[in-house]
């Protein structure tokens, strides 16, 4: 549940940060939207990270399948 919360709150946080880079180009303000850009790599990063961590916690869950053959 934590980890969709967080999920959510940057997905958010990077659509606010579109809008940011948007307005900043429109107003010429170069070195503001190239901030706001890479905060937005930031939360893209911080997005695929989250999705390994769920994959690795996902794989943990598995279990192995274990077959014996055994010739006599």
């Amino acid at each position: 549940m934590k980890g969709m919360l967080q999920n959510h709150k940057l997905a958010k946080a990077k659509q606010v940060v579109s809008i940011q880079i948007e307005h900043a180009r429109k107003k010429g303000l170069a070195l503001e939207a190239a901030q706001y850009e890479k905060r937005l790599r930031q939360c893209e990063a911080e997005l695929r990270e989250m999705d390994m961590i769920e994959a690795c916690r996902a794989d943990e869950k598995l279990e192995p399948e274990v077959a014996f053959d055994v010739e006599a």
